[in-house]
């Protein structure tokens, strides 16, 4: 939508300087009589609360205000033509915390197990065997930051007893594992359910949702209303060479009261 309205809302803008650049110059250069001066305003102020150029109050210092029309907030492109908004869509990603204490904690362990249990530091062969496998167990939970497991090995050890290498008990840890990974990205699934029915909901929401439907049935919302703005750009370039007319002296001001012929 934007690279489509992008060269249009451009143009509108470059029409809507000028224009008001235009009554600038008549103010200033042209000698004008008390009533005049208030008849010009009146056009001047009505063009704004039309909507067909900007809301100002860059006029004339001596000129007073007319009576009847209030006076133009201040302007800037951005409130004019749509304040960049943020996407409800752009969502921040929580990055998660690593727990230094814990791996910390894990390393120290895997240290300890790692000089107790090194083949290298037994010339028997069978414990040598048997040193091996138990560090393939040491080397997996550390790789994989399995804490209790190390613990495990650990006590173990410090009781005297053999290190269970049976691999059910590996099996058992790890599909406990599993199931509350599960858990937890079920958990998020619900989360993110949630949030597209919160986002469906609001007013950017609906809009993505009715264009949806119009681009089915064969609409061009975006191209309508590209349409309906280039013929909105046709009246304010009328309006425009109205009011340079009237600055370059090609139409009088009772001409000018009339107000341009495209209104």
């Amino acid at each position: 939508m934007t690279q489509r309205s992008a060269p249009i809302l451009q143009k509108l803008l470059e029409l809507d300087q000028q224009i008001h650049a235009a009554f600038t110059e008549i103010f200033t250069g042209k000698k004008l009589g008390k009533q005049s001066r208030k008849n010009i305003e009146k056009i001047y102020y009505t063009l704004q609360i039309s909507g067909l150029i900007s809301p100002s109050d860059r006029l004339d210092q001596d000129s007073d205000e007319p009576e009847d029309l209030e006076d133009g907030d201040n302007w800037n492109e951005e409130d004019f033509f749509g304040r960049q908004q943020r996407s409800p869509f752009d969502t921040e990603v929580e990055t998660p915390q690593i727990d230094r204490d814990e791996l910390k904690k894990i390393r120290q362990i895997f240290l300890r197990l790692a000089d107790v249990f090194h083949p290298d530091k037994t010339l028997d062969d069978h414990d040598s065997e048997y040193r091996t496998e138990v560090m393939k167990e040491i080397n997996q939970a550390y790789q994989s930051g399995d804490l209790a497991k190390l613990l495990a090995i650990e006590k173990q050890h410090q009781m005297g007893e053999l290190i269970d290498r049976d691999s059910e008990d590996d099996l058992t840890r790890r599909c406990a594992r599993i199931e509350q990974e599960n858990e937890f990205l079920k958990s998020q699934f619900a989360n993110l359910k949630q949030e597209v029915r919160l986002t469906k909901s609001t007013q950017q929401g609906s809009m993505v949702t009715e264009y949806k439907k119009m681009t089915k049935s064969g609409i061009d919302p975006i191209g309508e209303l590209v349409a309906e703005t280039e013929s909105q750009i046709k009246i304010i370039t009328e309006v425009y060479q109205f009011v340079t007319d009237f600055r370059d002296k090609k139409i009088t001001i009772k001409d000018f009261m009339k107000g341009p012929a495209v209104l």
